[in-house]
This record gives structure tokens, sequence and C-alpha cells, in this order.
């Protein structure tokens, strides 16, 4: 199946997107209910680990009893449950999730 190309951007729309920083800084960012921090693997793994294993598990005043990992994490993930913490681990030391840089392309069309 053929999808329809938008227009090409002007080269000088191009020539801004290079000048822009490659990736944002890391922030926090804090709700009423959660607080989104950069993933820290020394620190996170092992709650990560047990937060997504699908056994029971307690944290604060919340418990959570044995799950399927695989019906409610894992499902639409393409990798995952993972056996152990390590190697959780070692699937995210590979994305290096806190080191993503990203590619701008060489020319970019516009939205249809």
């Amino acid at each position: 199946m053929e999808f329809p190309r938008g227009a090409e951007l002007p080269q000088d729309r191009l020539q801004i997107a290079g000048a822009l920083p490659i990736k944002p800084e890391a922030v926090v960012l804090t709700g009423s209910f959660v607080r989104l921090q950069p993933l820290d693997l020394e620190h996170d793994l092992d709650e990560l680990y047990a937060v997504s294993n699908g056994q029971p598990i307690s944290i604060g005043s919340r418990r959570v009893d044995a799950y399927d990992p695989d019906k409610l994490i894992w499902r639409n993930l393409f990798k995952g449950p993972f056996i152990s913490a390590a190697a959780l681990g070692e699937f995210l030391a590979e994305l290096d999730v806190t080191g993503v840089e990203v590619r701008r392309p060489q020319r970019a069309l516009a939205p249809i």
C-alpha cells in the first residue's frame, strides 16, 4: 500500500532544525499523583523489576496481588517480561535510555 507523501520542507527550515539541540535536558515532572524522573538504573532497577514481574508487591500503604505480567504490562511491548532484575537491567542498558541521541533526517517532509 502506498501512502501519499507531503511536500518537502524548505531548506531554511531544515537548517533551523539542524541547529536545535539533539536532546533536551533531563527534567523531573511532578504532578498531583505521580513524579516522572529520568531513569537511574543503579537506583531504580530493583523496584522497576519488582513492579513489573507479576509477583505480589507492597509499596508504602499500597499492595498489589500476583498478576499476569504478559497480560497487564508486557503484552504490547516488544520485549519482556524479564526473568530477573539483571536481565531487565541488561536490556535497558543496551537501550542506553539515559543517552539516546536522536538523529536528524537529511530531508524532512511536511505533514499531509
